[in-house]
């Protein structure tokens, strides 16, 4: 809601009678002209019974909405959040285009076709999962007219994916370094070895305790949840590496890609979104 009418205190003082038509029309000329694409129909205009001319604005189904003078650029395209208004970059111009038109990178229609799932082959087997060309389609891989997805792509051998893992010393000089590619069930196999492997241990004896106590520098499953959410909630549309570093006392992980369809308070109120839901199932089973 934009309300026109109202002092600096938030005392309605109203629009004169004698001046509703003309701002009725400059409003109007400002929806019409101002903006692309047209969002003439998600806004209504109305006077209260103050005087104050309310412009109520819905949800549009086209974005990104933007400066028509402009274009669909960073320097004319905004957000806003709570109180302020910020531009976007390039990126979440990009998204927005593809939520509004319920884009989705896993069902898009693969570059590269004849496709092979060796590694998928055998994660089934070992799992006791069945999986062939007959589950292609309910698992996302083809599409309804036998096309290979952008998802049998990135669980194929011909895969792009490139994750880059490091381990530094204190010196930050690098104690391991090395890339993985391929089919993403291998990738995430192989990190999780790699990641254990460095996954130093360390142990100390405590006061009134005849055993040592051994800890983990990364304990639990920490480390698997994080590297699982970096491939799984990667923006595979963008063209960027995942990155796994561990250094002494932390590690550091990076994946392209936006919180996806939330703010990080929300996030970290427990809301889940997924930017890839075919491949969360496939990390899950």
């Amino acid at each position: 809601m934009i309300y026109i009418g109202v002092d600096d205190q938030g005392r309605p003082v109203g629009v004169p009678p004698e001046l509703r038509d003309r701002y009725d029309g400059l409003v109007g000329n400002l929806i019409g002209d101002a903006i692309a694409p047209s969002c003439r129909s998600k806004v209504q205009l109305a006077y209260n019974e103050d005087g104050v001319l309310e412009i109520r604005i819905e949800e549009g189904d086209q974005k990104p909405y933007y400066l028509a003078s402009k274009g669909p650029r960073p320097g004319g395209t905004f957000v806003r959040l709570g109180r302020s208004v910020r531009q976007v970059d390039q990126e979440e111009i990009l998204n927005l285009a593809m939520d509004s038109r319920d884009y989705s990178f896993e069902k898009g229609v693969s570059e590269r076709q004849g496709l092979t799932f060796r590694h998928m082959h055998e994660n089934a087997e070992e799992q006791g999962l069945p999986f062939g060309p007959d589950k292609f389609m309910a698992l996302g891989i083809q599409d309804a007219h036998g096309k290979f997805t952008n998802l049998g792509l990135l669980l194929s051998e011909e895969s792009p994916v490139v994750v880059k893992f490091a381990v530094y010393t204190e010196g930050m000089d690098f104690k391991v370094k090395k890339e993985f590619r391929g089919s993403l069930v291998h990738i995430a196999r192989s990190l999780l070895e790699y990641v254990e492997m460095f996954n130093d241990t360390s142990a100390r004896i405590l006061p009134g305790q005849a055993e040592r106590v051994e800890t983990k520098s990364f304990p639990g499953a920490s480390m698997r949840e994080a590297v699982l959410n970096a491939i799984c909630h990667a923006d595979y549309s963008l063209p960027s590496n995942i990155k796994i570093e561990l250094h002494p006392g932390y590690a550091r992980i990076i994946n392209p890609g936006n919180v996806f369809h939330s703010t990080l308070e929300a996030a970290l109120d427990g809301l889940q979104t997924f930017r890839n839901p075919g491949l969360v199932r496939k990390s899950t089973s």
